[in-house]
């Protein structure tokens, strides 16, 4: 099988090179070497012009020969072994007939496909021209090379200690060595980090969600989705490929662990991960990737193929997964092919628009190879310029050499400054009928051509040459030569993660720009991915301060060609008179430097690339489609298009696209109906002193909100729900009728209606779960309260932290930032337990709604707080007295607190009558859970009245 290469290993480390002056000229010597190259192509034979120039290069070195004399290429590297037997991509009228020759010599056919004409197959280079002779055969080439997901070893230092490649390598991956040890250091950076995470894990389990999850499910508030809404990807299907599923073994623990879904899972979810083909080679990345799905949309039923086998191959098994009968929604891939087409959309951009054409959709990284904007770009792109270049004469002119520079300052070849693990060249031609003559020449400072790609392109070949030097040094450089009879066209020239004196943006490319696709850029939701990089908001959630990954690819993609060859802009093949059409990619961000449950020996702990970007936002896209499945593609863009969180330039930016996926501003969008104030009252059978007391009834008015732009119809409050003792819900159902846009709804009219029993204590806080549903809603919604039994006066809010609910007669709000955070000491204030508040830390700056009230009692009272949010382990709870709250000294004035970050937090304190007390939300995390909704409860307790 071929070898799979990262994208992300080589983009953050590789070689690094002293500054190398740039050569204005190429020497004689130099010429003259090209000239001989180009000799040798001319005096191909027929079946010789069907081989590419590296294979033909492999198959003479075989037989100890020189590719030509005249010039002392390195040896081709085709990954040939000793024996000669390599794995190559042949062109080709697939019949029978041509598969039983190719056994005949000794081939194994390792995937074959007539729909796309072409055949995988291993050989030996002894039998590479007999089989370029048969007449079915049109090209035959070493075998493309697909780029997945894996394991990136770097060294302390950043830096890897040489080009050496493993044999399964991904575009994502997991950092190792002493890099894992600094991100883990990062991942702990404070004690404050780490029990928020705890928390947060514990919070996970609770709500039966598996025990290792990823950062990003909160870093997007898909958690909120889940918790405040209720949809979990229920009815949706989603299709994974990557390299392999379960070739290491480990599937049947994820799943005992629930992990994975399955039989046995003890979370409930039991259909299992369906496999349509998997790869022994492979290190199960594919199984990692489904492990972030399953955290992020639990209930969605999930499929595997594996990415790898060949490009065909992998094109039929997304069909396969989209059709009958798997008939997955959404698909998300963790693959590129080294020869995918720049200018046209090849059978894996095609695939891609097919999925979505039939109604699903289709997420992809956008590859990890680097921008403009963070310094990392590996790719130059431009038109053909020979203005200020040598001519290659001859007995009659050759051709010209690409000037980089201009007339007056010559630059005759790109110095790479980093190296990369091959080096391609693509021009404005059509797929399968190039007829414009390009090669790729590396040249060394001192002048030798190195390595040489000059296949023919004459009118039945691709537009696209390839080669991989075993050695780089400094001052290489690669040269682009034109023949004469070839015209000028736009350029793309790439060194899959390698580094150039003169580069450009424009680094998506193949089906991570297809037309329909979502291609997603990638920025840390916890760990950075090494020195100089960033880290990500966990346990916060993001906001407009993070970053895209300095790997993270930039656009845009201009395309000169349709699928199926026709030109877009016939005649006009250039940049600069811009040609063709222009694709703006990527389309958002979402988060990498995640954990999965993967173990420590995979090297798949913590996982970075766009390759799990496409992962969360695919798997957001299933919160979003349980929610309402005849979404349509279009539909689902423009909702996180409108909800998407801006980073890096404002507005839609090469790197970010439109910026960050928000899962809980999306579903607004989608299920719009939010709750609002909660308020209760005495009901029959009670003291009339306008308390809820045990032995009472009690009415219950619910505020529901309408954020958006349409009408919410038929709103209808299905059930009320409790599992506190001692409470019996009388009246459970209320009709809201239609809230109009921008408005509310009350049941005023026929409020719930319980009954709390006589043995319940005062002060005991029942916890609501209430069913809503409305016309357009594809299921339920779900939101939780609470209320206190002996709530005198008690006030609910429901706001977002930022956004505090609005100033009336009961309270003043206000908001701001506060420096330094409280300590935790674990221990809830109570009436009868006061506490002295130290600082656990006094710098950093904390978002905080602040709420103050006056005890209106005629005499003291025991005051309760609840505060519900599923944001709750980011979040903290403290009180103040009447001096007020200071937000540069958060201890002063201290009152009271719950002593820890949860979900649920509940403690009381003594307020005397008449007493002002100021109530305080704050964030744990600098910077972070701006916008985390939350419910606040501020009862007065006439069971227990303060000293």
């Amino acid at each position: 099988m071929k070898k799979v290469y990262t994208r992300l290993a080589i983009i953050l480390a590789i070689f690094f090179f002293e500054a190398v002056p740039v050569l204005a000229q190429l020497q004689p010597a130099t010429i003259r070497q090209i000239e001989s190259l180009l000799e040798e192509k001319k005096s191909r034979t027929p079946t010789q012009r069907k081989i590419s120039s590296q294979l033909l290069q492999a198959t003479r070195e075989f037989r100890g020969m020189k590719m030509v004399k005249g010039a002392d290429l390195i040896p081709a590297r085709v990954d040939a072994d000793k024996s000669g037997l390599l794995t190559v991509d042949i062109k080709a009228t697939v019949t029978d007939a041509l598969i039983s020759k190719i056994k005949a010599t000794g081939g194994l056919i390792i995937h074959s496909s007539p729909k796309y004409n072409t055949v995988r197959a291993q050989v030996k280079l002894a039998n590479i021209e007999n089989i370029a002779g048969y007449s079915e055969v049109l090209f035959i080439q070493p075998a493309v090379r697909a780029m997945t997901a894996g394991t990136i070893n770097l060294q302390s230092d950043g830096q890897t200690s040489g080009l050496k490649t493993p044999a399964v390598i991904n575009t994502s991956g997991s950092i190792s060595g002493n890099l894992q040890n600094r991100t883990a250091t990062n991942a702990a950076r404070s004690v404050k980090v780490t029990q928020a995470l705890e928390k947060y894990l514990v919070n996970q389990r609770q709500n039966n969600i598996a025990t290792i999850t990823s950062e990003g499910d909160h870093a997007h508030r898909a958690d909120d989705v889940r918790n405040l809404y209720g949809f979990t990807g229920q009815g949706i299907r989603i299709g994974v490929l990557s390299d392999s599923y379960n070739a290491k073994g480990g599937a049947a623990a994820d799943v005992a662990n629930g992990e994975l879904p399955g039989t046995g899972n003890p979370l409930g979810n039991t259909t299992p991960v369906t496999v349509l083909e998997d790869f022994a080679s492979g290190n199960d990345y594919g199984r990692a990737m489904l492990q972030i799905v399953h955290d992020i949309a639990p209930k969605a039923q999930l499929f595997f193929a594996t990415a790898v086998i060949s490009e065909a191959s992998f094109v039929t098994n997304v069909q396969t997964l989209r059709n009958a009968p798997y008939n997955c929604d959404i698909i998300i891939d963790d693959v590129a092919f080294g020869d995918e087409p720049v200018f046209q959309d090849g059978i894996t951009a095609t695939v891609v628009d097919e999925v979505s054409a039939s109604g699903g959709l289709y997420f992809v990284g956008a590859t990890d190879l680097g921008s403009v904007a963070k310094n990392t770009s590996c790719l130059w792109e431009g038109d053909f310029n020979d203005a200020g270049s040598p001519v290659f004469t001859g007995s009659t002119k050759i051709g010209t050499i690409h000037n980089f520079g201009t007339v007056a300052n010559p630059v005759n070849g790109n110095i790479i400054t980093r190296a990369g693990y091959f080096y391609t060249l693509h021009w404005a031609d059509p797929l399968g009928a190039s007829t414009n003559d390009y090669d790729l020449f590396l040249v060394s400072a001192t002048g030798v051509v190195k390595a040489a790609s000059t296949d023919i392109q004459d009118g039945t070949q691709n537009p696209f040459e390839i080669f991989e030097p075993l050695a780089l040094v400094a001052g290489d450089r690669l040269v682009i030569f034109k023949s004469a009879s070839a015209q000028p066209r736009a350029l793309s020239m790439n060194t899959i993660a390698g580094r150039l004196t003169v580069f450009t943006s424009g680094q998506i490319y193949g089906h991570s720009a297809a037309k329909s696709g979502f291609c997603i850029a990638s920025t840390p939701a916890l760990n950075p991915a090494g020195a100089n990089t960033h880290a990500g908001p966990f346990p916060g959630v993001f906001v407009s301060s993070n970053q895209v990954e300095i790997f993270s690819s930039d656009g845009p993609r201009r395309i000169f060609y349709h699928a199926d060859g026709t030109a877009i802009t016939p005649g006009n093949f250039l940049f600069g008179t811009n040609g063709g059409n222009l694709r703006n990619k990527p389309d958002f961000t979402s988060a990498d430097g995640v954990s999965t449950a993967m173990p420590v020996s995979s090297g798949l702990k913590t996982v970075y690339g766009n390759t799990i970007a496409a992962i969360h936002a695919g798997s957001i896209v299933a919160l979003i489609k349980s929610a309402n499945p005849s979404l349509t593609s279009d539909q689902i863009r423009t909702i996180l298009t409108t909800s998407a969180l801006d980073i890096e330039s404002p507005g839609y930016d090469n790197i970010s696209g439109y910026g960050i996926i928000q899962a809980y501003q999306a579903m607004q969008l989608v299920n719009p109906v939010n709750l609002g104030a909660v308020t209760v009252a005495e009901g029959s059978f009670s003291n009339g002193n306008g308390t809820l007391e045990a032995g009472e009834y009690g009415n219950i008015v619910v505020q529901l909100k309408n954020p958006t732009t349409s009408p919410a119809n038929n709103v209808m409050a299905t059930s009320l729900t409790t599992n506190t003792p001692g409470i019996t819900i009388i009246r459970g159902a209320s009709a809201y009728g239609t809230i109009a846009p921008s408005g509310n709804g009350m049941n005023t009219g026929t409020p719930f209606i319980i009954a709390v029993d006589g043995s319940v204590a005062c002060g005991t806080v029942i916890h609501f779960d209430m069913t809503v549903t409305y016309n357009g809603a594809a299921g339920p919604q779900s939101f939780m309260f609470t209320l206190p039994v002996g709530a005198n006066g008690g006030t609910n809010i429901s706001a977002a932290l930022g956004a505090p609910s609005s100033s009336n007669s009961v309270f003043t709000s206000s908001t701001g930032t506060q420096t330094g955070q409280l300590n935790r000491s674990g221990i809830a204030s109570s009436c009868a337990i006061q506490k002295t508040a130290l600082l656990a830390s006094t710098t950093g700056s904390r978002v905080f709604d602040a709420y103050t009230f006056t005890n209106q009692n005629v005499s003291g009272s025991c005051v309760t707080v609840t505060m519900h949010s599923a944001n709750g382990p980011d979040l903290f709870t403290a009180v103040y007295s009447d001096s007020g709250f200071v937000p540069s000294t958060p201890n002063l004035h201290f009152l009271a607190d719950n002593g820890l970050s949860d979900t649920l937090q509940t403690f009381s304190f003594p307020v005397a009558a008449g007493k002002a007390f100021t109530v305080v939300l704050q964030a744990v995390t600098p910077g972070a859970e701006t916008g985390a909704a939350y419910t606040l409860n501020v009862s007065y307790d006439v069971c227990a009245a303060a000293p």
